[in-house]
């Protein structure tokens, strides 16, 4: 039986934020705007768009690497959620959103 399709629209809440905006889908991940619930902080929302275990795999490895090298260089992770079965949850992360130069 293949797993669930786990999708994000607008509304969908991601931790402390809500999904507002699609902004774009690359690899295997979709990126969202998204607003803190509590704030007004604006944050981009990360979400694994697929369910295979290599594509949770990396995702999960980029986000230990963010945070255990953080730097002026590297934007943080604020929040976070993984599942033990990544096939049956949303798996996602969020980051403040960059400004250009």
């Amino acid at each position: 039986m293949p797993p669930p399709k786990l999708t994000v629209h607008a509304g969908t809440v991601l931790g402390s934020s809500t999904a507002e905006q699609h902004l774009r889908v690359g690899g295997n991940r979709e990126v969202w705007k998204a607003s803190a619930t509590e704030s007004d902080r604006v944050a981009a929302g990360k979400v694994l768009s697929k369910g295979q275990f290599s594509a949770y795999t990396r995702f999960s490895n980029e986000i230990s690497v963010v945070n255990e090298n953080p730097s002026n260089g590297i934007v943080p992770i604020i929040d976070k959620y993984f599942q033990v079965d990544h096939r049956a949850e949303l798996t996602w992360c969020a980051m403040p959103i960059g400004k250009p130069l």
